[in-house]
């Protein structure tokens, strides 16, 4: 919902909002006395929060052109990787010395500089010419119609909600069968976004060398294997599942660009406003 409310009212009038109900929530989440309570402000917190990486892409659309477009949502994409790669081992010491709440404490500071931040130094950067293009039904489904495009979105969403499992299952499973405390096994998340990172700049090459379907193919099934391989041999040894972890994360990293790449291959005319959505 966000994308075209951007698009409609603008950039700030939509960010602005919603750094100020992340705030709220997460300051909720701190003192919530109760799971249901705390659950509703998760929730609030992941609407706010929700329109963050969506604005953040459509600023830079609406910055740059060109060279400097690609090099703009490359810088982007890299800051989304490395959060998930510094947020839980940060979190880990900061919830081992303070509580889950010091982390949300923490949160709602955070969320507060950049409030400040982007109230003083954001511009209202979408154009007032032109007409803003709304989200519909007609979208999904010229995509779907599309068996290339429809493949990309699936597997996109198929191999996110894997990533999610690893993130949230994985620290079960090294402080359960392993004893580890939350920074060690943030420091062992922290490996496996550093494998990813690592690993861009080779699907870049697949994608050059093969092509972006056939490189999408070959990716994917290094990661099923990948997967299959965690759950073969994740209790064995923690040297394995640490081995697991790096090999997945690294073929997060390999198919990273080629899925925006795809679509915009397919769909030329819907390239820079897909690009952005993405």
């Amino acid at each position: 919902m966000f994308g075209p409310l951007a698009d409609t009212k603008g950039r700030r009038k939509v960010l602005i909002p919603a750094l100020v109900l992340y705030c709220v929530a997460s300051l909720g989440c701190a003192f919530s006395h109760s799971i249901g309570l705390f659950l509703v402000f998760r929730v609030l917190q992941g609407i706010g929060s929700a329109a963050v990486p969506v604005i953040g892409a459509a600023v830079i659309g609406d910055l740059f052109r060109g060279k400097e477009l690609a090099k703009g949502m490359a810088t982007y994409q890299l800051m989304l990787l490395l959060a998930p790669a510094i947020g839980p081992l940060l979190g880990g010491v900061i919830g081992e010395k303070f509580g889950y709440q010091g982390v949300f404490i923490f949160l709602t500071l955070i969320i507060l500089l950049l409030l400040f931040a982007n109230m003083k130094f954001l511009p209202e950067t979408k154009s007032q010419t032109g007409s803003a293009q709304g989200f519909s039904l007609k979208s999904l489904t010229i995509i779907f119609r599309n068996h290339l495009g429809a493949v990309v979105v699936l597997y996109g969403f198929i191999q996110f909600v894997i990533y999610l499992v690893y993130i949230v299952f994985v620290p079960q499973i090294l402080s359960t069968f392993y004893s580890m405390s939350s920074g060690k096994v943030g420091t062992i998340l922290l490996l496996m976004s550093v494998c990813t990172i690592v690993s861009i700049r080779m699907g870049s090459w697949m994608r050059n060398v093969m092509g972006s379907g056939k490189g999408l193919l070959y990716a994917f099934l290094f990661q099923s294997f990948s997967v299959v391989l965690f759950a073969l041999t994740a209790q064995l040894s923690l040297p394995f599942l640490i081995v697991d972890v790096c090999l997945f994360g690294f073929t997060m990293g390999l198919t990273t660009s080629m899925p925006t790449t795809i679509l915009a291959e397919q769909f030329p005319e819907r390239a820079c406003y897909c690009h952005r959505r993405v």
